[in-house]
């Protein structure tokens, strides 16, 4: 997972996560439990344009994790993240 958002922004958060997911075989309940552990299922239908710099890097997350990844290479792991989602991870 890159430092800067790797998102497009003119794709709601879902499509973005979906269109990850698709590259791996998965489905809408792996989408939707990619964006349960990140808190962004509220902002599923949000167009990631519309979003703030830490809901970004959200997204980039719940993309990074709906593949579900053996290992998961993060670049400063916890900047722009809200404290609560930082203190989840």
């Amino acid at each position: 997972m890159t430092q800067s958002p790797s998102v497009y922004p003119d794709l709601s958060v879902e499509s973005n996560v979906r269109y990850f997911g698709a590259m791996h075989a998965r489905n809408r309940d792996d989408v939707a439990e990619s964006l349960a552990a990140v808190g962004l299922e509220g902002h599923a239908r949000t167009t990631t344009a519309d979003l703030s710099g830490g809901e970004l890097s959200q997204v980039s997350l719940a993309c990074a994790l709906v593949a579900r990844p053996a290992m998961l290479m993060m670049d400063e792991l916890t900047v722009g993240l809200d404290p609560v989602l930082r203190a989840d991870l």
